[in-house]
């Protein structure tokens, strides 16, 4: 529907308005996608199928109105020549910390993850 809208108006364009009209564009076509993702993020927390009590996915997502106790958390890039002590810090610091549930030690995972170990961890769904 979108791109009918912009072909029409794409047709009636004035030459000397076209770089300005396709700027335009590029710029809503952007806030569409994001306000997509959005929607499809608040979907996917209240789809009762990945809620945090079923035991066999959890999604760390809906934890994100809570807040996490302030704690030092190393960031992750992907990159395995970081792994071995991004890996020693996160379990010190977080895996053994008994105070925190499994559901918000994974938020903190999430978090501290940058870059390429991001992109996995988002492609995966708890």
């Amino acid at each position: 529907m979108t791109k009918l809208l912009f072909d029409s108006i794409f047709v009636t364009c004035k030459l000397e308005e076209l770089d300005d009209f396709i700027k335009e564009k590029e710029t809503i076509e952007d806030s569409i996608d994001e306000l997509r993702l959005n929607v499809n993020r608040k979907m996917y927390i209240t789809d009762p199928e990945h809620s945090i009590s079923s035991v066999s996915s959890c999604n760390a997502s809906v934890l994100s109105e809570v807040k996490l106790p302030t704690l030092f958390v190393p960031t992750f890039n992907g990159k395995i020549e970081n792994w071995i002590m991004f890996k020693d810090m996160f379990v010190a610091s977080v895996i053994e910390n008994k105070s925190i549930s499994n559901s918000m030690k994974l938020q903190y995972l999430k978090a501290s993850c940058r870059d390429e170990a991001l992109r996995v961890i988002r492609s995966i769904y708890f």
